[in-house]
């Protein structure tokens, strides 16, 4: 079997044409990049835990020393845990939100795709079922990387206790910082190949097996997976050479457009719409990546032939 990382690209690029501009309708693209935006929804991209600059007094006299710091948190312990706690409650309750729509929504765009078409109410209620089974899956990852997150931060914590205790930078400080580094980019690079080869593939196999998620996983492991670790492995790194390649070409849209390009990209919804044909490609060449392995694994439906006259 001849499978390729290669000759998807040029039939994705095709087909994106195929859905997108033969014919162009402003129509189609406003809905498909709706279902595209709800597909988008909580897979990443900043908001939460963007950070806040705090100012340092520099230049005042009513400076803040770290034994003030201290002796406050001290004193109003409980009042901070009950802050950190709803905090954490409410960061917990969006993800949720956001995992959840985007869950039934990658089921959604990725029917409008396969069939070339721009539907939103009939594929919602269709794919309720597949939809909850991924935002199970989901929720419960996204779980499992936060407290690792918490793990890694707290280890550091406790690395570096010592020289947090007497306010010094030396071996233990450093030793937590490399702790935390080496354990947060290894956390990262995990849950994004995880992420990956979720929506790459085991949405498509949930698609078309009309499987829930856990069943997937098994299918795309055995039959799909097994045989083929190394061809994974190149679509994957394939992947990482085309996202360069991709954020490279909008990072040049945006500098000839004096940025207002970029602008309009980071706008909700708008940005979609915008980036419309570089998303459907992303979606399709995924789904002609599997194709390769068979009959069976193709998604995207074969045009109609023509009827003869």
């Amino acid at each position: 079997m001849n499978i390729s990382v290669i000759d998807p690209i040029s039939r994705a690029l095709a087909y994106t044409m195929r859905i997108l501009f033969q014919p162009f309708d402003l129509g189609k693209w406003c809905v498909l990049g709706f279902t595209a935006f709800i597909a988008l929804l909580g897979d990443g991209g900043g908001g939460i835990g963007g950070g806040f600059n705090i100012p340092n007094g520099a230049g005042r006299n009513n400076k803040i020393n770290g034994d003030q710091v201290i002796t406050f948190i001290t004193d109003h312990l409980v009042l901070i845990g009950g802050i950190a706690v709803v905090v954490i409650v409410l960061a917990l309750a969006l993800s949720a939100l956001l995992l959840w729509l985007g869950s039934r929504g990658k089921f959604m765009f990725l029917d409008n795709v396969a069939h070339n078409r721009a539907e939103v109410v009939a594929p919602w209620h269709y794919f309720r079922r597949l939809g909850n089974s991924l935002f199970v899956f989901e929720f419960l990852l996204t779980v499992v990387i936060f407290l690792l997150v918490l793990l890694v931060l707290a280890g550091g914590v406790a690395i570096a206790w010592r020289d947090i205790a007497e306010r010094v930078f030396r071996e233990a400080a450093l030793g937590a910082v490399i702790e935390a580094v080496l354990g947060l980019a290894l956390i990262v690079c995990v849950a994004a190949v995880v992420k990956s080869v979720m929506r790459h593939f085991v949405v498509p196999v949930m698609y078309l097996r009309n499987l829930p998620v856990l069943a997937a996983l098994r299918v795309f492991g055995d039959e799909l997976l097994a045989d083929h670790v190394w061809i994974f492995v190149k679509f994957l790194l394939m992947c990482l050479v085309l996202g360069i390649a991709t954020g490279a070409l909008i990072l040049l849209v945006g500098c000839c457009t004096c940025c207002i390009g970029c602008c309009l990209m980071a706008i909700p919804y708008l940005g979609t719409v915008l980036l419309l044909p570089v998303i459907v490609f992303w979606r399709c060449y995924a789904l002609y990546f599997l194709e390769q392995f068979g009959a069976q694994w193709r998604v995207i439906a074969a045009p109609a032939a023509p009827v003869a006259l």
